[in-house]
């Protein structure tokens, strides 16, 4: 099968041609064609068709005729890609790829001084046209550019013929011809010089004068230009009577000189450090050998590096390039104006022994010859400093075995997008790559001598490679200079001190600069203000507020700037400046903007923010108490958010910059700010398990409220700060803060803030061990939440008071305060309060024994915290796996212990990792390993880790690894840890483990001897635990009762401790049954 381009589109099979039903058809395949072997997009293939004005239906109808040429074709020549089609066509078959193969033989035969050969290959390329390339199809705009293109390369095939139609002396057979393409093609000089040359040998010297003048005037009138120098010569030797070109004998032919090859490449790069992900992408562009030409765009900031790379590269593959290494400083952003794509054509075409005369003055006809030329040759192209796609696209050679390299501080997306380009964005470098690049400029002595201040150095320069060139420049030539003093003085003012002051070249600020005045105004002034901004990064939203302008028209502006390479989208939608780049748009901003336009996109910025937060932090929780000062934000700034789960992503999404706005605040003149923020995220941070972040804002917020005294915000920020404290373990630090806070609370007359205070000193007494003090605290915010109707307030509250009467093992009244908060929860719409009431439900269901309902609840608490992802997730996990190890399910139970561990391997804390750990002791316990179970819980009471830890976290601990070290008979020990468990339960009334703690001190008194004090105390837990309504205790305490009364004393113990433990499906019932067969009821032992 034959394909033909070159005039009509024809397809020839055999002898057949191939018939199309219709135009939109033709140019299906005309296009393909046009890139044989090539993915074409549907949407350029739509463009091909119908130009500017598709129908709806463009792509469907692309699929019909795609469909119709396969059947007219062949069903293997039309591929599907995942984007487009491709047409697949053999070696031979397409005449366009026909012609070039027979030009390039001839003009090769040529060169060797193969003459009348090479005029024979070229004559079978030309006799392949059959008119102009696409026939009908010519004048469609998709196929303007290779219409152009291979017109230009057939006329320059055709001067090629003549040359050696000249040369073979056939002067008067070409007169004719080249008078009528003289007329075709007018401006064409190397053409005038042929017809000048054919009429002079053909004895008509006054007609060879005559058409110097014509073409004279004919460039006078068109270009207003004299003739170039080459057809001036021709003139020149015709008025004299020389012969003005080259001749051959019919015999031999003198050998063509060859054009030096091209070795333009800049000298190497000293010292280039690191980049080896990018180096390996570079290589991997020569992997096919040079079977397809290779484009590959490298951008990024201004000085960060991306000649460097593209050179050191080039000189590392020169060698694979034998026709030689173009390269062109395209002065894209610099302090001389870009170069125009004909200037750079004809730069380039020189280079390449073009002789002027023959370079067109049209940059299609020239950009067309510049590939032709290319054909063939493995030529390396390096295009510097480009300032965008359009000022390249002419430039990329189309010839197998080119690469061409561009660097520009514009992304050139479109490269990527339309001409398969492959993309280099280069960041700075890393730490490790930045000292090694300063330990090779200033040598590896000076930077061991002081690596601390070498470290600084590097961060100080951003790690940007022109400014540690310029830094490292600047303390080589004082040898003398302490890099700690350096690096002081670059503290003042980084952006003056990066320039080198003689060469206006090397200088950061410069650099940046180039970039930032070729941007239109809008796109500067948006520049500018973008460092106004507290945060790293701004987001679409965010711009607009800052510039005043609506997201619609931030957003082409911040993408100018990406392609800009100004700003970085990291993230999607997210955009932010390396530091020198921020302190580069602040210098312009204070130097162009006036300070109170300045201070107005701050305020609006700020509100903006402040509003945001506001309608998040409701929709986090709606009811929490907060600082009064939060009802004066103005919120009609930021629309609502439309669920918990779109506050909770775009506070993730922002706690940078709310962390920066918070660090600033009293800087910028807001300090409130600080205290507002912190204390309306209290409920965020906490459900997030981000506490040391926390931690740390309420510090400042302290800090600038005390600055100010200002009572409400000093109440908000010791709240915040006993938050984080005691979730960070430090409980008495935690209750100092919240008695400060309730201080401060009543000083300013804010009885929200004073309840909550009690409330949460309430929960770092029970932590403490101490739940009848907790009560009290909690009864004081009892009597403030009801007379305001706080609802909010009261269900904290409840939830608080649960957990108290937990501890003091009055489970029906833990069970009333949990439905409190399960009821007012439910009316306010709160899912996390819904969630801490249903946790608690489990927690009283699992001590009095109902194990499934227990589960039930639990799992339905950590499906509600994980949708909201809130930190008693995990915990909800862990107490399942509790009530698995009281079930004797220990497989499941340790599956759910790593599951816990793996899911918040990256933020579990210190309290969570000590809870799992403990959990793992018993559960090695229960499945026969004391050893390992006493030394892991043994661990956690070790100084290191117990330091902070609350006493009734210790009290479980104590009371596992008591019981451990009574399995191993470690009885010294087990006495040591029962007696401090028993002294802190005493003193602080903690009834709800009172009965596991008389088990194992009537185990260890038995083991002991001491039978009558195990007697008295086994019968005590019993007594506790049946108070308690604890079943599960009760079925354990009456175990050891019985083993402490011996003989048949022991039977009735026995026998109700297995009708509990049956009922509740414990794994003390098999227990009993093996171990007392005589427990079992008389019929069942009869049988």
């Amino acid at each position: 099968m034959r394909f033909r381009i070159l005039g009509p589109v024809q397809v020839v099979h055999g002898s057949r041609a191939v018939e199309f039903a219709s135009r939109h058809q033709r140019l299906l395949l005309a296009t393909l064609l046009n890139h044989a072997n090539h993915a074409v997009p549907v949407d350029r293939l739509v463009e091909a068709i119908w130009d500017s004005a598709p129908p709806r239906t463009a792509i469907k109808n692309v699929q019909v005729y795609v469909h119709q040429l396969r059947r007219s074709l062949d069903e293997s020549r039309i591929v599907r890609h995942p984007h487009g089609y491709a047409i697949v066509v053999g070696d031979g078959e397409l005449d366009a790829d026909v012609f070039q193969e027979l030009a390039r033989a001839g003009m090769s035969a040529i060169a060797a001084g193969e003459v009348r050969k090479g005029r024979s290959l070229l004559g079978d390329a030309l006799d392949l046209w059959r008119g102009a390339a696409f026939g009908d199809l010519a004048t469609t705009a998709a196929l303007r550019e290779p219409v152009t293109r291979l017109a230009e390369e057939r006329l320059r095939v055709l001067e090629a013929r003549i040359d050696a139609d000249l040369l073979l002396g056939e002067h008067q057979r070409v007169v004719g011809e080249l008078g009528a393409l003289v007329l075709e093609h007018s401006m064409r000089e190397r053409l005038r010089g042929q017809q000048m040359i054919a009429l002079y040998r053909s004895g008509r010297q006054a007609e060879a004068l005559e058409a110097y003048q014509v073409a004279r005037q004919v460039l006078a009138d068109e270009l207003t230009v004299e003739p170039t120098d080459p057809l001036q010569r021709i003139h020149l030797a015709i008025l004299r009577g020389h012969d003005p070109g080259p001749g051959i004998e019919k015999e031999a032919a003198p050998r063509a000189v060859a054009p030096p090859v091209p070795a333009q490449l800049p000298g190497a790069v000293p010292y280039f450090a690191g980049r080896r992900a990018q180096l390996a992408t570079l290589d991997g562009l020569l992997q096919d050998g040079g079977k397809e030409p290779a484009l590959c765009v490298i951008s990024g900031l201004g000085g960060i590096g991306k000649t460097a790379l593209a050179i050191h590269w080039a000189h590392q593959v020169r060698d694979r390039f034998p026709a030689g290494q173009l390269y062109l400083n395209l002065h894209g952003h610099s302090g001389a104006p870009p170069v125009d794509p004909g200037i750079a054509l004809a730069t380039l075409l020189r280079a390449l022994g073009v002789p002027p005369l023959d370079i067109p003055s049209e940059v299609e006809a020239a950009a067309a010859l510049y590939r032709t030329v290319l054909i063939g040759c493995r030529v390396l192209v390096v295009l510097d400093n480009a300032a965008d796609a359009d000022q390249i696209r002419h430039l990329i050679p189309a010839g197998q075995g080119c690469l061409t390299l561009v660097t520009s501080r514009s992304r050139m997306s479109g490269l990527v997008a339309l001409d398969g380009a492959v993309k280099l964005d280069l960041d700075v470098l890393s730490h490790a790559e930045a000292r090694s690049l300063l330990c090779d400029l200033l040598g590896p002595s000076r930077v061991s001598a002081e690596p601390v201040s070498a470290d600084e150095l590097t961060e100080a320069c951003d790690r940007l490679p022109l400014a540690l060139r310029i830094a490292a420049a600047h303390v080589s030539d004082q040898p003398r200079l302490r890099l700690s003093d350096f690096v002081a003085g670059l503290a003042k003012d980084r952006l003056e001190v990066l320039a080198i002051p003689d060469d206006a070249r090397v200088s950061v600020p410069a650099t940046f600069g180039y970039s930032y005045h070729v941007l239109p105004e809008p796109a500067r002034e948006l520049f500018r203000l973008m460092a106004l901004s507290s945060g790293r990064d701004v987001t679409v939203s965010s711009a607009a507020v800052l510039a005043g302008i609506a997201p619609s028209q931030a957003r082409p502006l911040l993408a100018r700037l990406a392609a800009a390479s100004l700003v970085d989208e990291r993230d999607p939608g997210r955009y932010s400046m390396h530091d020198l780049v921020r302190e580069f748009a602040v210098q312009v901003a204070k130097a162009e903007d006036s300070p109170s336009y300045r201070q107005a996109a701050i305020d609006r910025y700020l509100q903006w923010y402040l509003a945001a937060i506001a309608q998040a932090a409701k929709a986090v929780n709606p009811v929490i108490a907060r600082v009064p000062a939060f009802s004066e934000v103005d919120e009609t700034g930021h629309e609502p958010f439309d669920s918990l789960d779109s506050a909770t992503a775009w506070l993730d999404a922002e706690r940078h910059n709310i962390a920066a706005i918070i660090g600033q605040s009293a800087e910028v003149g807001r300090p409130e700010l600080s205290w507002i923020i912190v204390d309306a995220l209290r409920a965020y941070f906490y459900s997030r398990s981000l506490i040391g972040e926390y931690h740390g804002h309420a510090k400042v917020a302290l800090r600038d409220a005390q600055d100010k005294s200002d009572e409400p915000g000093q109440a908000a920020a010791q709240l915040a700060l006993g938050t984080a404290t005691r979730l960070l373990s430090s409980f008495d630090t935690a209750a100092d803060h919240f008695r400060r806070a309730v201080h401060h609370a009543e000083a300013a007359g804010w009885s929200p803030g004073l309840a909550s205070a009690h409330v949460n000193l309430a929960e770092s007494l029970l932590n403490q061990a101490q739940p009848q003090l907790a009560l009290d605290h909690l009864k004081q915010a009892f009597d403030i939440d009801e007379a305001a109707n706080a609802v909010g307030g009261l269900v904290a509250n409840h939830t608080i008071t649960a957990g108290v009467y937990r501890a003091l093992g009055r489970l029906d009244e833990a069970e009333h305060h949990d439905a409190q908060v399960e009821s007012l929860a439910r009316d306010l719409g709160v899912d996390m309060w819904i969630a801490r009431s249903t946790l608690g439900h489990g927690l009283n269901a699992r001590q009095r024994g109902d194990f499934t309902q227990a589960i039930t609840y639990l799992e339905r608490g950590r499906a509600m915290f994980a949708r909201t992802g809130n930190q008693y997730e995990t915990g909800c996990m862990g107490l399942i796996a509790d009530i698995n190890l009281d079930m004797g399910r220990f497989g499941e139970a340790e599956k759910l212990v790593m599951t816990a561990l793996s899911h918040r391997a990256e933020a579990i804390d210190r309290a969570e990792q000590r809870t799992i750990q403990c959990r793992q002791g018993r559960l090695l316990r229960l499945t026969g390993e004391p050893r390992r179970a006493q030394e892991m819980l043994a661990q956690l009471l070790t100084p290191g880790v117990s330091a902070s830890m609350p006493a009734l976290e210790r009290l479980t601990i104590l009371l596992e690894l008591t019981a451990a070290e009574l399995d191993l008979g470690s009885l010294d020990g087990a006495s040591w840890h029962l007696a401090e468990a028993r002294q802190t339960m005493h003193s602080g009334g903690i009834v709800g483990m009172m009965a596991e703690a008389d088990i194992y001190a009537a185990r260890l008194a038995l083991a002991q001897g001491r039978r009558s004090d195990a007697q008295a105390l086994a019968a005590n837990a019993v007594q506790v635990a049946t108070g308690n309504g604890q079943r599960p205790q009760q079925v354990r305490a009456l175990i050891a009762l019985g083993e402490a009364l011996g003989a048949e004393a022991a039977q009735p113990h026995l026998r109700e401790a297995l009708r509990i433990a049956t009922d509740l499906g414990m794994p003390e019932a098999g227990l009993l049954r093996s171990r007392w067969p005589e427990t079992r009821p008389p019929a069942q032992t009869a049988q």
